[in-house]
């Protein structure tokens, strides 16, 4: 089901002409400027990554959240024709700000130079990375970008407690390695096409929610959050195979 959606996602693209004169003519100079500095290399790479988070977003929004044949082919490409450069103006006002902070978060990990900080920054610098690369916009999702800024901050008040609170920074580092290692035997585990449900996608998710409840509480989560609570939720999708 998941690779049709992605077939059907790859036909829309190929058949959508790229709204870019309009886009552009949309963007504020400090969009441009912002969007001009971010892992993808390149302005026209990252609105084709925006370009895809908005058209995924327009199909998940239709009935079944997928498209199945010609007829429903045709009615959507009709439908994301007539709301894409809107769409990824929203996508990008969520992009924007995510990259500012990314580099916020840059300049702060580089200003971490303390040995007793190794450990720790290494963990951040890693969730960096993993959080804003090129294609994480699509990956991520239009539905999911709204918590992006807030994973990022978190990632930001780490670096500020992270000085004053080394044992603590250090045990809390280790309970996500351990939900971490155990989320990714989990993956290993299944089939290729499973890897990519629903249910296993929400786990990577889950584990950036407890690292906002450990690390930034003040932040707040999404929702409730807990070591207990994801091993619950891998055990369901454990049970599904």
């Amino acid at each position: 089901q998941r690779r049709r959606c992605r077939d059907g996602r790859r036909l829309l693209l190929l058949n959508t002409t790229a709204p870019w004169k309009r886009v552009l003519a949309l963007l504020t100079n400090a969009q441009r400027l912002t969007l001009g500095h971010s892992p993808h290399g390149s302005v026209p790479d990252l609105l084709q990554d925006c370009l895809a988070a908005a058209v995924d977003s327009i199909v998940a929004e239709r009935p079944g959240g997928q498209v199945l044949g010609p007829v429903e082919f045709d009615e959507t490409l009709r439908i994301v024709r007539s709301q894409v450069v809107a769409r990824v103006m929203e996508v990008i006002d969520l992009v924007e700000p995510l990259l500012v902070k990314s580099r916020e978060v840059e300049l702060a990990l580089a200003a971490m130079t303390s040995p007793v900080l190794a450990p720790a920054k290494q963990d951040m610098e890693t969730q960096l990375r993993s959080l804003i690369y090129p294609g994480f916009v699509a990956d991520t999702g239009f539905a999911r970008l709204r918590h992006m800024e807030r994973y990022l901050r978190g990632i930001l008040l780490r670096c500020d407690h992270a000085p004053g609170q080394v044992a603590r920074d250090t045990e809390h580092t280790q309970a996500v390695a351990r939900v971490r290692g155990e989320y990714e035997t989990l993956v290993a585990a299944l089939p290729p096409a499973r890897r990519v449900g629903a249910d296993v996608l929400v786990l990577r998710w889950m584990i950036e929610e407890l690292r906002v409840s450990l690390f930034a509480q003040t932040l707040g989560t999404a929702h409730p959050v807990s070591e207990k609570r994801i091993y619950k939720a891998m055990d369901a999708v454990e049970d599904q195979i």
